[in-house]
């Protein structure tokens, strides 16, 4: 038996690597792209809006919440649900936001609901609500001696 021709090796090895080429292609991994991809895109769950007046960094018990209301918050309880000023027996100054029965009173009568301050979630629903319906003024001002207004007036425009 007479040996294949060079010829004949040559373009058989070109043929190979030929086909190992397109059939690598044809296998290959694509880029993923929203229509191949196993992930979900959140480019579409996003509207672009203009003036925007902050971007939410601050969060307490997994409610975004401004930088002013956390400063408060840190500066009257560093965030221990279970502080209370004992200067006064824990009859004020309970959770959170430091509570006192004059705002839990004042809570429950507009939300409509029994405020327990020493749970921290309604102690921060009351909180929340006393900062949007009087500002900072229920945690101190200038001029008073109690509360925590030089920890947090800087954050607070």
């Amino acid at each position: 038996m007479k040996p294949p021709d060079r010829r004949v090796i040559i373009l058989l090895i070109i043929l190979l690597g030929l086909a190992y080429l397109i059939a690598s292609r044809a296998f290959a991994q694509k880029p993923p792209t929203e229509a191949n991809s196993p992930y979900v895109s959140l480019s579409k769950c996003f509207t672009p809006a203009r003036n925007i007046p902050y971007i939410p960094e601050y969060q307490v018990l997994g409610r975004i919440v401004d930088e002013c209301f956390y400063k408060i918050l840190e500066g009257e309880s560093r965030f221990d649900p279970t502080v209370c000023n004992q200067k006064y027996g824990c009859s004020s100054g309970i959770g959170l936001g430091q509570l006192t029965a004059v705002a839990i009173a004042d809570c429950e009568r507009n939300l409509g609901k029994e405020i327990d301050p020493y749970n921290e979630y309604d102690n921060l629903e009351c909180s929340l609500w006393l900062y949007e319906k009087y500002g900072t003024a229920p945690w101190g001002t200038e001029d008073t001696e109690w509360g925590s207004y030089y920890y947090w007036s800087e954050h607070c425009t």
